[in-house]
């Protein structure tokens, strides 16, 4: 079984919706990066409730990056955290 692991959005985030996903801006950094499909669907649920494990148990329905399996969406998942932790969008939390 995997660790809980919890994100939380950074209080710095502007964001706007696009036609295909939402664009977010740190203004503390400059950084933006714009997210579509399952990135945004992830960024949905990055409110610090939800456990990687529980946004992988959410996307469960459709089609997967990877091979479909639960380990290609927890993947998925993990990738998506990993880009947005280093560009300073979400934040670890602590339970």
């Amino acid at each position: 079984m995997r660790k809980q692991v919890y994100y939380e959005k950074e209080d710095t985030i502007l964001w706007a919706l696009t036609p295909d996903g939402i664009l977010l801006h740190n203004f503390a950094n400059r950084k933006y990066v714009e997210l579509k499909g399952k990135d945004h669907l992830i960024w949905s649920y990055l409110d610090g409730a939800h456990s990687l494990n529980d946004i992988s148990a959410l996307i469960l329905n459709g089609q997967f990056e990877g091979n479909g399996s639960a380990d290609g969406r927890h993947e998925l998942v993990e990738d998506t955290c990993k880009r947005l932790l280093a560009g300073g969008f979400i934040a670890k939390k602590s339970k």
